[in-house]
């Protein structure tokens, strides 16, 4: 995660419930089904209603609330800027 003090928050977060996602990350539901469907998340099962987020995985979903709402991009292109945004990540700390 980097230096963002929203994310040291997150850390200390256990498992959330998609709903609680969704009402933390101002998202409804059908937006993570698609971000589900383009990859961008690996969720057990088809139904919402089980589908649970780490800490890891809600800083994605606040990463792509934002790329939706402040720079209106779509599933597909938050599927791919969050791929490029990872790489950039991991090749920054040298893994």
């Amino acid at each position: 995660m980097s230096d963002d003090p929203a994310n040291h928050r997150l850390e200390h977060l256990q498992i959330v419930t998609v709903t609680e996602a969704c009402r933390i990350c101002r998202v409804e539901i059908e937006f993570v089904r698609e971000l589900v469907v383009e990859g961008v998340f690996e969720m057990p099962g088809d139904e919402p209603s089980s589908w649970q987020f780490d800490a890891d995985q809600l800083a994605q979903l606040i990463k792509a609330a934002r790329l939706a709402r402040d720079l209106r991009v779509n599933p597909p292109g938050i599927a791919l800027a969050l791929e490029l945004l990872n790489a950039l990540d991991r090749a920054r700390s040298g893994r």
